[in-house]
């Protein structure tokens, strides 16, 4: 099964080459969009302390990705590389406490080598909330800094709250509080705003503009936890 199409498959190309300078930028690019996710990850789904989900990750990223070069095992036609990073890291942080614990015969109780299917969904679907969340900030403060806080206002109703399953108004009763007195108007600002804000989303996610897919895959990734109130598209 190939990969989503959220996964930049060049960008891990070139973080595989961590001896040159663009691959380090890469490589630290890669750990930036999926860090977040995999410490909740250790914190909501393997229960860890968060200094010790810290610790535990920063020897993950030194360990598997750096020294054993995890980037040079993740292929499009292996899987997504989201479950990859999920399996390694739940695999990794299993043994790690196996080595700390007195006694080497004690049960692990619910800790198992292997990533559930509905465990990895919630790591791909906290992926997924912490780059719409950037991208929604990043937004904001995009059309708001250049004088557009009627765009951005009809993003909001119109998009971004239905993402997080919040009432909206009707499209008249928005474009007014707006300040748009044409409903053509406020339709061109509510384009607008969405182009700007699937452009944020394909930066975090290091898409290529033209990767229609990208932007529909991660709002997938939403409303499958989220009973279909996110956007089928923006």
């Amino acid at each position: 099964m190939l990969d989503a199409p959220t996964t930049d498959w060049s960008l891990i190309r070139v973080a595989r080459e961590l001896g040159s300078t663009p691959g380090r930028a890469a490589f630290d690019r890669v750990i930036a969009i999926y860090l977040p996710a995999l410490r909740w990850y250790l914190s909501a789904e393997m229960r860890l302390p968060s200094d010790e989900a810290d610790d535990l990750l920063q020897q993950f990223v030194v360990d598997k990705m750096i020294e054993r070069k995890l980037l040079e095992v993740a292929r499009p036609d292996r899987g997504k590389f989201r479950g990859l990073l999920v399996t390694v890291l739940r695999r990794f942080v299993i043994s790690q406490k196996r080595r700390r614990r007195p006694d080497p015969t004690t049960d692990d109780g619910d800790l198992t080598d292997v990533a559930t299917t509905d465990s990895t969904a919630k790591f791909e679907r906290r992926w997924a909330e912490d780059i719409f969340a950037d991208a929604i900030a990043r937004t904001r403060n995009f059309l708001c800094g250049n004088g557009k806080h009627g765009h951005w206002l009809m993003l909001q109703q119109r998009v971004i709250n239905a993402a997080y399953d919040e009432p909206s108004t009707s499209f008249e009763e928005i474009a007014r509080a707006a300040g748009f007195t044409e409903l053509w108007r406020a339709s061109n600002a509510l384009t607008h705003a969405k182009r700007v804000l699937r452009r944020e989303i394909l930066l975090l996610i290091q898409a290529e503009p033209e990767d229609a897919d990208a932007v529909n895959d991660l709002i997938e990734i939403l409303r499958r936890g989220a009973g279909g109130d996110v956007p089928r598209r923006i």
